[in-house]
């Protein structure tokens, strides 16, 4: 090709040297119209064109030679065509239309600007050009034409910056921006040389390139459309990403993504070599805005995205199985407490439980809610008395699962036909329940036998005690008597008359002697067991005496009553020893230390129109008689009391149904039992570890202890 322009050029050189050089302009010219210029002018002339404006089309059919002052101000309105001839030279033009050349050789176009170059079986050389806005193709290079381009613009063209068909370029130094098409491109039958730097040029570019043969994609991929997660609802993962690429050259190869917030740069984020899905494993936790956008083969990464909503929960919920410690039915109410968290985020939330007895089998899932009764006697469970587990599991939307435990122990009970009003416990495991319709039933509890129904009392029984060897039983009832029984035949032995009121309480000595009872007629009375015969009346002037107690060594007797007193008598001579005071309401209950050393009572510590608001209890020093403590909480009034083997530790009987166990000495409650619905009229310990409780609701209830 470079001897071609050599030729080419010495051919201009040879008719430059015999032209005759014609002017057109305005005024003062050879011409003033291009057109009939350059039909009078012969092969080799020039044609200087002064400053101005020229109409129409220009049809060059010769060797000619056209030199522009410049081309700012030089402005021909058509187009220029250069058609079937040799060794024409252009300078200095501004051609408003297109620059056609077509089965023509030796053209050379230099500081030109027009709005199209095309050359159709043409030799032509292009230098420091500019190519604007053209309708098609900026320059199109075809049917077997040889063009050398060098430090030209070509920009705004509606089609490819340069097109070349079945013909060949030289491209140098040359600028290419903002055209519609391709930046370059040539077929398969072009041959595309020179140097253009990426740089120079906007665009995608086809064909040979510095003589290999490339698809050269300038342009990056747009937003993926259709963007679409599976699952589209709460999952734990993983999840799939699927989208629609847009149409691009070289094709999509890797897709970019990233959570939260959008990219700062197209690297601003995760890559993965997928075409159109990809999919994620551990996503960030919660609602999360997911943006996506592409890349394509040539390694053009879109400036676009596309957004989407990941819904990610693997943690499971947190919370709590607030349940009874203690309960007397195999079915009772647990609360729940959950919450569901996404990591940091708000999760799915809680969306179902089921709960298990034994944690292998379950209850089928149902709808959460916060409270629901819980069956011990289902999902691998059994009625059976004792300290059970609990296990719940509670899922989230995201079908994430945790597993929470409680513990609860299923109390032993026995229910009664009417009220208990009073309890006695007595040698191996026997027990003594005193009944509203006057009748005493005797239990074995361990075996859960009842063994004898005594019937003689005729009113309800308040009152009963075994003798310390178990054989006899002492009973009194608000019919004023206090009578004996046999414990073994269940017989009464006799009946102790002289109460003038009904009878509130009984004690048995520790010798197994005496008896001692208390009345609503304001006396004790202290009785000899083996006889029945009446030994000492002890007048209380407080009123109704509602509960008597013996020391374990039974040289003293304390009383209660209504008075508000506690009364300390020498049980050998009956003589007061001293009177305790400081109760807001009457005594309802004694209970001494197994030591002997301290006393507890029981009163209401707020009566209001004769309800008790509030539970009272005073700890004394028998010796001294000095209170040693009180203890003031809420409840319905103290009916009954029990000391622990350890001295330390207090079981209560109140008015509202409840069994309390008490650290007396740091005035906390270490229990509530709640197994009875009316007041529980008597506690007593068998042992260290089983409180018993009674109540008005007609129920006997053992309590297995915490250690």
């Amino acid at each position: 090709m470079a001897r071609c322009w050599g030729a080419a050029l010495a051919m201009v050189v040879f008719f430059l040297a015999h032209a005759a050089t014609w002017t057109v302009g305005p005024e003062d010219c050879d011409f003033a119209d291009l057109r009939e210029a350059l039909e009078q002018a012969r092969a080799g002339d020039i044609v200087e064109i002064r400053a101005g404006t020229y109409g129409g089309d220009v049809w060059i059919k010769r060797p000619t030679t056209l030199i522009g002052a410049d081309r700012d101000h030089v402005i021909i309105e058509g187009n220029v065509f250069v058609l079937a001839t040799s060794q024409v030279v252009l300078t200095g033009l501004n051609v408003q239309g297109q620059l056609v050349v077509e089965d023509s050789t030796g053209v050379v176009v230099t500081a030109c600007r027009f709005r199209g170059l095309v050359a159709r079986s043409s030799f032509l050389t292009v230098r420091s050009c500019e190519v604007v806005e053209s309708p098609g193709h900026g320059i199109l290079i075809t049917l077997s034409s040889r063009a050398l381009v060098v430090d030209t613009q070509v920009h705004g063209s509606q089609g490819d910056g340069v097109h070349v068909a079945a013909a060949s370029l030289d491209l140098r130094t040359c600028t290419l921006r903002n055209n519609q098409g391709w930046g370059v491109w040539a077929d398969s039958l072009s041959t595309i040389a020179g140097e253009l730097s990426l740089e120079a040029f906007e665009g995608n570019a086809r064909g040979a390139l510095g003589g290999r043969a490339v698809v050269l994609d300038r342009v990056p991929p747009a937003a993926p459309a259709n963007v679409q997660v599976h699952p589209n609802q709460w999952s734990p993962g993983p999840f799939q990403i699927t989208w629609t690429n847009p149409p691009d050259l070289s094709g999509v190869v890797a897709a970019w993504y990233r959570w939260g917030e959008p990219p700062t740069d197209p690297h601003d984020g995760t890559r993965v070599l997928s075409s159109s899905s990809l999919v994620v494993h551990a996503p960030p936790e919660g609602q999360q805005k997911l943006y996506l956008w592409l890349e394509d083969r040539a390694g053009n990464i879109g400036a676009q995205w596309a957004e989407a909503i990941t819904l990610c929960d693997r943690t499971p919920p947190e919370g709590q199985l607030v349940a009874p410690r203690y309960v007397t039915s195999p079915q009772f109410s647990v609360t729940v407490q959950a919450e569901d968290r996404a990591g940091a985020e708000r999760g799915s939330g809680v969306a179902s439980l089921r709960y298990s007895n034994d944690g292998k089998t379950w209850t089928g899932w149902e709808p959460f809610k916060t409270s629901f009764t819980w069956d011990l006697t289902v999902a691998g469970g059994s009625p059976n008395p004792g300290e059970r587990t609990l296990f719940l599991q509670v899922q989230d939307k995201a079908g994430n699962v945790a597993e929470i435990q409680a513990r609860v122990y299923l109390a032993q009970s026995f229910a009664q036909e009417d009220a208990v009003l009073s309890l006695a416990v007595g040698p191996e495991g026997l027990v003594a329940l005193g009944l509203a319709n006057g009748t005493i039933r005797l239990r074995n509890l361990t075996t859960g036998q009842e063994l004898q129904v005594l019937k003689g009392h005729t009113a309800g029984v308040y009152g009963l005690a075994f003798s310390p060897d178990g054989t006899l039983l002492v009973s009194g009832a608000l019919d004023n008597t206090v009578r004996l029984w046999e414990v073994r035949s269940g017989r009464e032995l006799r009946v102790l008359r002289g109460h003038t009121g009904g009878v509130w309480t009984v004690a048995f000595a520790p010798d197994g002697k005496t008896v001692a009872s208390g009345s609503t007629d304001g006396t004790v009375r202290l009785w000899n067991a083996s006889d029945g015969k009446l030994v000492r009346t002890l007048n209380a002037p407080g009123g109704v005496v509602r509960a008597v107690a013996f020391t374990p060594d039974g040289k003293t007797l304390a009383s209660g009553s209504d008075d508000k007193n506690v009364r300390l008598w020498d049980a050998q001579r009956g003589t007061l020893l001293r009177t305790l005071s400081g109760h807001s309401d009457r005594v309802r209950a004694l209970a001494f230390s197994s030591d002997g050393k301290l006393l507890a009572s029981g009163a209401c510590g707020q009566a209001d129109r004769g309800t008790c608001a509030q539970i009272e209890l005073k700890i004394w020093e028998v010796p001294s008689g000095q209170e040693v403590a009180t203890w003031a909480l809420a409840g319905g009034g103290v009916r009954a009391l029990a000391f622990a083997p350890d001295g330390n530790t207090l079981a209560i009987g109140t008015g509202d149904g409840m069994a309390l166990l008490g650290a007396w000495k740091a005035r906390q409650v270490l229990e509530t039992l709640r197994g009875h619905t009316a007041s529980v009229t008597g506690v007593a310990f068998m042992g260290s570890g089983t409180l018993l409780s009674v109540g008005e609701d007609g129920k006997l209830v053992l309590w297995r202890l915490a250690p």
